[in-house]
């Protein structure tokens, strides 16, 4: 019953700030100001109503809550200070975290005490495939009217494809490196960190100065020679069966380099083309919520 108020709170902003947003490309703080202040009227009934009852259901769910509406304006700060999103749009992001209640997190990916990772991943991931599809879309019209070619070119090539290929080797050297660093000197870290999330998200935002640094020459042929030494020594004491680890490390370095384009070409457009967030936003806590 409690969850479903919540529900309906979250879909009339989400209606109303994605209706302006559409229209008239803002976000009015009044109404996550009238969200935050029903979650503060709603969480502070359910205490007093757990604190007469004598339940301690709640102080738990209460604790993890805060703390991942915390780390949540950390995000969203970020986000705003690298221009991915608006101001209006980090608001109205902290907002909806406040609405939603913990065990609507049914996915968790980095720590329980940040669920709200998921619903950032349920709202960029839908508006990056749609930039991607809407961009694929008006490249195949020009094609079609004759406005424009489709020929893999020696610019592009040179321009492209080593310089993603550099850059998925030196994210695979960081990948092996860390596990190598993890298993030799961070014991009790890997005991709170069970795996490599934290590390691969922090790859994803570091990922053009990887690119970068791999562009010279002799950094590039030293990953490779890491690489290939690495791979020498886990074959001779592992065996056959390591490539497969190795495997999945060059898979991981592919999916980081990958994301990184789609998040830089998603960020690209919602600059250029002004595009409306708060609709993918509302998207990414329906989805949130109901799968």
């Amino acid at each position: 019953m409690t969850s479903h108020i919540f529900l309906s709170v979250i879909i009339i902003i989400g209606c109303i700030t994605t209706v302006e947003d559409i229209v008239y490309s803002r976000i009015r703080n009044k109404w996550i100001i009238l969200g935050l202040l029903f979650v503060l009227a709603a969480y502070i009934f359910l205490w007093a109503v757990c604190y007469i009852n004598g339940s301690k259901i709640f102080v738990v769910d209460f604790d993890k809550w805060c703390v991942n509406l915390l780390i949540s304006v950390v995000f969203a700060y970020a986000l705003w200070r690298y221009k991915m999103w608006g101001g209006g749009d980090a608001k109205l992001f902290i907002c909806y975290v406040a609405l939603i209640p913990m065990i609507k997190y049914k996915v968790i990916y980095l720590s329980s005490y940040f669920p709200a990772f998921s619903l950032l991943i349920a709202i960029f991931i839908p508006a990056a495939v749609y930039i991607c599809v809407r961009a694929f879309f008006a490249k195949a019209m020009h094609i079609i009217k004759g406005r424009a070619s489709y020929t893999i070119t020696r610019d592009f090539l040179e321009n492209n494809f080593y310089r993603y290929f550099r850059n998925i080797v030196g994210v695979c050297v960081l990948i092996l490196s860390y596990r190598i660093f993890q298993e030799r000197f961070m014991y009790g870290l890997r005991l709170a960190v069970q795996s490599q999330d934290i590390f691969l998200l922090v790859l994803l935002f570091i990922n053009k100065t990887i690119g970068a640094l791999l562009q010279k020459k002799p950094i590039f042929f030293m990953a490779v020679i890491i690489i290939g030494v690495y791979t020498l020594v886990g074959v001779s004491y592992v065996g056959i069966s390591f490539l497969s680890y190795l495997g999945l490390s060059m898979i991981k370095s592919l999916a980081i380099v990958a994301a990184s384009v789609m998040l830089t070409k998603l960020v690209s457009s919602i600059r250029e083309e002004n595009l409306a967030f708060a609709p993918w936003m509302f998207l990414g806590v329906l989805i949130t919520w109901f799968i």
